[in-house]
């Protein structure tokens, strides 16, 4: 394993960590992966195929870190609590 390699692995565990500290929505970092596979996609529409493998690990990355989080917040009940905070919105717009 390259130095590089070891060096994105340890800023997408860093990224997870902060994401789970600061309770940020996993919803966030998914989207981040599908950003990262749309720019995926457009390197592969102007030929750049060894770009495109490098965003595409990335992408990959992110929706691994997207599901550790989500993991992490339904152990912790968040996504009840979101839910429950949409129910609570439309019974005050009633």
């Amino acid at each position: 394993m390259s130095i590089i390699q070891i060096l994105t692995l340890s800023a997408f565990v860093v990224y997870t960590i902060l994401f789970v500290a600061l309770r940020l929505d996993s919803r966030i970092a998914g989207c981040s992966a599908l950003a990262v596979l749309v720019l995926t996609v457009v390197a592969l529409a102007i030929e750049n195929a060894d770009l495109a493998r490098g965003l595409a690990m990335y992408a990959y990355c992110l929706l691994a870190s997207a599901a550790v989080i989500l993991a992490i917040e339904y152990f912790r009940g968040e996504p009840e609590k979101r839910s429950e905070g949409k129910h609570k919105q439309r019974r005050l717009k009633q």
